[in-house]
C-alpha cells in the first residue's frame, strides 16, 4: 500500500500509516489453492528480497548461542512448565544436534517474522497481499515456515491447509532429515517463546 505518514506513537516508536487495502483476511477463506499461493509467494519473498545478513551473524544465531541462552533459561526454570524435564526441553535437547548443523550450514533471509493467515489479505481477482512487516528480521527459510506452522496450530487450522502452504513454499523439493529436524526444532522455540 501507498504510505500516507510516517511519525511516532505515544510512545516515541516509529509508525508507518498507509492506505487501506480492500481485501479479506485469508484466515476467513479456508482455501488449500490460496494457501499454495500463499506458499509460493513466501519462497519468491525469500528468494527475491535482498539482506546484509549483518543482523543475522550479530545474532548469535549461526553459531546456536542465541537459542543458547533461551535453553539456559528455560533449563533454570524461570518459566512455569519449562523446566529441566518439561516434554518441550526434553525434545528440544535431542534436536539440538540437528539444528546446530542446520544454523552453521544455512543462510539468513528475510523474514515477515509474524506470518499467518490474519497477516494475508485476499484480493479482488484472487491475488494475496501480505502485511505488517513491522517484524521483519533477518532468519533462516524455516523459521518463516515455523511460524506460519506455530499459528496454524494455535489457532486450530486444519492439517491440509499447512500441507498446501508447504506444497506452495517448496515447489517440488523435498526437506533433508536435517531440515525436518531444524523445522521442529524451530516450532517448539516459538512455542515455548511463546509462553
Amino acid at each position: 500500500p501507498e504510505p500516507v505518514l510516517l511519525g511516532n506513537d505515544e510512545n516515541g516508536d516509529e509508525v508507518l500509516i498507509s492506505k487501506k487495502i480492500d481485501g479479506v483476511s485469508l484466515f476467513r477463506i479456508p482455501d488449500n489453492q490460496t494457501k499454495d499461493q500463499l506458499g509460493n509467494i513466501t519462497r519468491l519473498m525469500h528468494r527475491n528480497i535482498r539482506i546484509g545478513g549483518i543482523e543475522w551473524s550479530n545474532s548469535g544465531k549461526p553459531d546456536f548461542n542465541y537459542y543458547d541462552r533461551y535453553l539456559f533459561y528455560w533449563l533454570k526454570g524461570f518459566t512455569l512448565g519449562l523446566g529441566k524435564d518439561s516434554k518441550t526441553l526434553v525434545l528440544l535437547d535431542k534436536l539440538t544436534d540437528a539444528m546446530k548443523v542446520y544454523c552453521n550450514t544455512t543462510r539468513p533471509f528475510f523474514n515477515h517474522n509474524d506470518i499467518h493467515d490474519g497477516q494475508v489479505l485476499v484480493l479482488p481477482g484472487h491475488k494475496l497481499s501480505i502485511i505488517d512487516f513491522e517484524n521483519w528480521a533477518e532468519d533462516s527459510q524455516l523459521n518463516e515456515l515455523a511460524t506460519y506452522l506455530f499459528h496454524s496450530v494455535r489457532t486450530g487450522r486444519p492439517a491440509d491447509e499447512f500441507e498446501s502452504f508447504l506444497r506452495g513454499y517448496l515447489d517440488n523439493r523435498s526437506f533433508t532429515e536435517t531440515e525436518k529436524s531444524a523445522l521442529i526444532f524451530y516450532l517448539l522455540f516459538i512455542s515455548a517463546r511463546a509462553v
